[in-house]
């Protein structure tokens, strides 16, 4: 595993730990939630929320406010698309 993964690993266990007593998590990445274009292992991964990284927030009952841009697609669409992607992964997780 390369130096960029273990330490990524490292931070995302130090913020878990620093956050299990709040009830708000607020996320705010470079540019929003994860696209299927992208991997969270490539250069620009970072720059993104991965819908696994929620999880284990969500599952402790905290609640999530997750910072999203608007798309070209419109800002109705871009919110109606997301919506609908976070609720199948809530479903996901809820099986």
């Amino acid at each position: 595993m390369d130096d960029r993964l273990l330490f990524r690993k490292d931070w995302f266990r130090g913020a878990m730990n620093a956050l299990q007593d709040t009830k708000l998590v607020f996320f705010y990445p470079d540019n929003g939630m994860e696209i299927q274009s992208m991997k969270a292992h490539e250069d620009g991964g970072p720059k993104y929320v991965w819908y696994d990284k929620l999880k284990p927030f969500f599952e402790r009952g905290q609640s999530l406010v997750v910072y999203q841009h608007g798309d070209h697609s419109g800002a109705e669409q871009a919110i109606k698309r997301r919506a609908s992607e976070l609720r199948g992964q809530i479903q996901v997780w809820a099986d």
